[in-house]
């Protein structure tokens, strides 16, 4: 167990050092970048040793839960969705609505659980991990830092980060998207004004950005008008 949480902290700073040499000459980088990365540690720490922190967080576990044994949604008179209507002080389910990062989490509990952590452990790893995920991108595509701004200064925002919940996912493909399509200097945005061809950078961003999308259309409803959003502010 002691091996394992050292281990995601030993990986959070190889990120860290790994962006930090990258961002080097890049002096708007650095400073969002750490933060973040460092963030994304503590929320890590956090997730690894914390009892529940939210009224709803068992109600999202269950439907985590359900995933770990299946690979498609249940019916909605499938016995299988009374466990979720069980942990549901308010007698709903998020199992009645498709929402992919249920899924995933279900499969990171798993591989949680077959690494000896508990399987709430696991949820909130794979949470904190779509953070530390969102900032490699960003790094990684050179993106604007701004694309993180509204998470690092929004305290509700990042720390849906650090427990089983459904937004984290599309709000992490939110902004990604964002930072992809919206910027000044996008290469995506320079390919449709006929600005610049179609290499291999134009390609790399068009085909994050679509996945981007696709998370955002099978996740939180919620987050549908914000992809609706960028891509008519894109066009």
């Amino acid at each position: 167990y002691q091996l394992i949480q050292l281990g995601w902290i030993l990986a959070g700073c190889c990120i860290v050092l790994i962006v930090g040499l990258q961002m080097a000459c890049t002096v708007s980088y650095r400073w969002p970048v750490a933060a973040c990365a460092a963030m994304v540690l503590a929320l890590a720490c956090f997730a690894v040793q914390s009892e529940s922190v939210s009224h709803d967080e068992d109600l999202h576990e269950a439907g985590a839960r359900y995933f770990s044994t299946h690979w498609l949604p249940p019916r909605l008179d499938s016995a299988d969705m009374l466990p979720s209507y069980k942990a549901s002080p308010y007698g709903v389910s998020y199992l009645s609505e498709w929402n992919v990062t249920y899924l995933f989490a279900g499969k990171a509990g798993n591989l949680a659980t077959s690494a000896g952590l508990s399987e709430r452990q696991g949820y909130r790893l794979y949470q904190a991990s779509l953070l530390l995920l969102l900032i490699a991108a960003v790094a990684l595509l050179r993106l604007s830092p701004f694309s993180l701004v509204p998470i690092l200064v929004t305290p509700q925002a990042w720390y849906v980060f650090s427990y089983m919940n459904g937004d984290a996912l599309p709000l992490a493909a939110a902004s990604l998207a964002a930072g992809i399509a919206l910027t000044r200097d996008s290469p995506l945005r320079a390919y449709l004004m006929g600005e610049r061809r179609a290499e291999l950078k134009v390609i790399a961003h068009a085909l994050v950005f679509v996945a981007c999308l696709a998370m955002m259309l099978v996740s939180k409803r919620n987050y549908w008008p914000i992809g609706v959003f960028i891509v008519c502010a894109l066009a």
